[in-house]
C-alpha cells in the first residue's frame, strides 16, 4: 500500500497514511465529513480489511445504510472474553444438536484462557481487532513464546477461527475481517515407538519386582490392546468377555440412565469398540484381583488408577532404570523418552508386522483415518526388507 494514497470504498473515500507505522484512514474529504480514523494495524492487508469493516460502519452512522441492514451488521461490542464465554455456552448444548463432551468443553477452556491472555497483552479488548496480523502473531505466541507442540498450535489455532465463524454465522462479524490464513495441519508424531526388545525388558524387569506387579499387569494388557491409558483407567470386569476372548472399549453417552448416574464412560471419536484378546492377555487378566469398585486395573496402593502416578512411575522406576541398556543419541528421541501411549503405537506396529490388516488395526485402535496406523505400517515389514535386499542399488 503506498504510504499515502486515496482508496475508494464502497460509501467512502479514504486518503490512508501511517503515522509511527500504524495506518490511520481520513475521510474528512468527503461530502460527509467522517472524520480521520485510526486503523490499529500496521500490517497493509489487516488495514484494508478494516478500513472495509469502517466504511459501513460509517455508512451505517450517517444513515446512507437501510435500518434493517444496520440492524443486521451492528451488533454492537464483540469483547473478547464475554464472547468467548458466549461460545463455550453454545459448545455446550447437548451431544444430539452438536455439543461437545465435557473433557472437550475443558480443553476449549484452556485455549480461551491463553487466548484472552494473549488479546490483553496486545489491547485487543475486540474481536473486530483480531485480525489477519494478530491471528498470525497468536500462533507464533504459541509456537514460540509458550513452545507448544505443533499438533497443539494447530488444534487452539483452528479453534480461534473457530470462534471468529461462528460470530460470522450469527451476523455479528463481517467475514471480510476472518484472516485469510491456511492452516496446515502437523503430520507425523513425536511419540516414540517401543520395540519389541524394549517391551520385553520392561515387562521384565517389573515382573521379578514385587512393588511393580501392578504396573506390569497393566503395560502388559496396554501393549497387547492397544488401549490409551485413560480407556485402562475405567475399564470395568464388565467390559471383558474371557469366553469370547475380547475386551469392550465403551461410549455410553447414549446412556440416560448412566448419565443421570455421572457413570457414562465415553470414548475418544465418539464410538466404541472391540479388541480380541490373545491367550497371553487371558492369563494376565484372569490374575488380577478382584475389587468391589468393579474396575480392573488399581494403582500401587490398592486405590483407583490415576494416570500420572501410573507415568510418573513409569519413568522414574522403569525407563530410568533400563535406559543404559538403550541409549538414546543426543538430540535423538528414543527410549528414554518413551510414555504410556508409546505402547498404543508398540501395539499398532506389532499387529502389522505380524500380518493384521490395515482394516483390522484400525478397529482395535478406534480410528477412521490411517494417518496414525500408517506411521508405522511398515516398520517391521520383513517382507519389505527381504524384497529391498534382493534390489541391487549398489
Amino acid at each position: 500500500m503506498p504510504r499515502r494514497s486515496a482508496i475508494r470504498c464502497e460509501f467512502f473515500t479514504y486518503r490512508i497514511f501511517q503515522r509511527r507505522g500504524v495506518f490511520y484512514a481520513d475521510g474528512r474529504s468527503n461530502k460527509t465529513n467522517v472524520g480521520k480514523h485510526s486503523l490499529g494495524t500496521r500490517d497493509p492487508e489487516e488495514a484494508l480489511q478494516r478500513l472495509k469493516f469502517l466504511d459501513r460502519k460509517l455508512a451505517i452512522e450517517s444513515g446512507l445504510v437501510p435500518e434493517e441492514e444496520a440492524t443486521a451488521h451492528d451488533h454492537g461490542p464483540l469483547p473478547i472474553e464475554a464472547i468467548w464465554d458466549a461460545y463455550l455456552s453454545d459448545r455446550s448444548r447437548p451431544a444430539i444438536t452438536g455439543g461437545v463432551s465435557d473433557s472437550t468443553a475443558k480443553r476449549y477452556r484452556a485455549v480461551r484462557n491463553k487466548h484472552a491472555d494473549f488479546c490483553k497483552q496486545k489491547r485487543v479488548n475486540d474481536w473486530r481487532q483480531f485480525g489477519q496480523h494478530q491471528f498470525i502473531s497468536y500462533a507464533e505466541y504459541l509456537d514460540k513464546k509458550l513452545e507448544l507442540a505443533p499438533r497443539t498450535v494447530d488444534f487452539e489455532s483452528n479453534l480461534v477461527l473457530q470462534v471468529i465463524n461462528w460470530l460470522i454465522g450469527s451476523g455479528q462479524l463481517p467475514a471480510l475481517v476472518k484472516p485469510n490464513v491456511k492452516l496446515v495441519k502437523p503430520t507425523g508424531s513425536d511419540t516414540y515407538c517401543f520395540r519389541p526388545t524394549e517391551v520385553k525388558s520392561i515387562l521384565e524387569y517389573c515382573r521379578n519386582n514385587e512393588k511393580l506387579i501392578w504396573i506390569y499387569q497393566l503395560i502388559a494388557v496396554l501393549a497387547s490392546t492397544g488401549m490409551r491409558i485413560g480407556e485402562a483407567q475405567s475399564l470395568r470386569w464388565t467390559d471383558i468377555a474371557l469366553n469370547t476372548q475380547s475386551l469392550t472399549v465403551p461410549d455410553e453417552r447414549a446412556s440416560h440412565r448412566k448419565r443421570r448416574l455421572g457413570s457414562a464412560r465415553t470414548a475418544k471419536g465418539k464410538r466404541g469398540r472391540s479388541v480380541p484378546l490373545g491367550s497371553n492377555t487371558i492369563q494376565i487378566l484372569s490374575e488380577l484381583d478382584r475389587h468391589q469398585d468393579g474396575y480392573v486395573f488399581h494403582g500401587p496402593l490398592g486405590g483407583r488408577l490415576k494416570p500420572d502416578t501410573v507415568r510418573n512411575i513409569l519413568v522414574r522406576d522403569v525407563l530410568t532404570m533400563l535406559k543404559s541398556r538403550f541409549p538414546t543419541l543426543p538430540g535423538d528421541i528414543g527410549f528414554e523418552h518413551g510414555r504410556l501411549h508409546s505402547f498404543r503405537h508398540y501395539f499398532v506396529s506389532q499387529a502389522f508386522a505380524h500380518g493384521a490388516s490395515e482394516g483390522q488395526v484400525k478397529d482395535w485402535v478406534g480410528h477412521r483415518d490411517s494417518e496414525m496406523v500408517a506411521c508405522y505400517r511398515h516398520q517391521f515389514d520383513d517382507a519389505n526388507r527381504q524384497r529391498i535386499d534382493q534390489i541391487p542399488f549398489i
